[in-house]
């Protein structure tokens, strides 16, 4: 097949199969609307480690999750959820929320939107396990 006409015919085919994937509702974020979808997920990361605590973000897209090993955050990262754990990370204040920066090198900082009560609730949380941790 000449490729004046390959080409056009699969930017086309590309166009309709994304087009076809934002009308199905496929690459929205994903957002934790309760407790429950973040212990799914969670569980789907850990399959192992019941949590005994979650507390989720207001804007759905983050959860601190504490279980035996410690306190987690499980954050949505597009359409797919990640984890990390917050044993050394370092928070900051941020203008909307925290930022947590993770030493391994490549994890990304996780910029969080909260609201100013759930960044005091957060912070002291955090803190708190970070401060447990270090007199083990």
């Amino acid at each position: 097949m000449p490729l004046h006409i390959l080409a056009p015919m699969v930017v086309v085919g590309l166009i309709i199969a994304w087009g076809a994937m934002r009308f199905a509702g496929c690459s929205q974020d994903l957002h934790f609307n309760t407790e429950g979808d973040a212990r799914l997920h969670w569980l789907r990361h850990r399959p192992g480690a019941k949590p005994r605590d979650i507390i989720v973000a207001a804007d759905g897209r983050a959860a601190l999750v504490e279980v035996g090993s410690g306190l987690w955050l499980l954050r949505s990262f597009g359409i797919d959820s990640v984890i990390h754990h917050l044993g050394t990370a370092q928070v900051s204040a941020a203008k909307q929320g925290l930022t947590l920066a993770f030493p391994e090198y490549d994890d990304p900082k996780a910029r969080l939107t909260l609201t100013p009560e759930e960044c005091t609730i957060w912070q002291a949380r955090i803190n708190a396990h970070q401060q447990e941790t270090r007199n083990d």
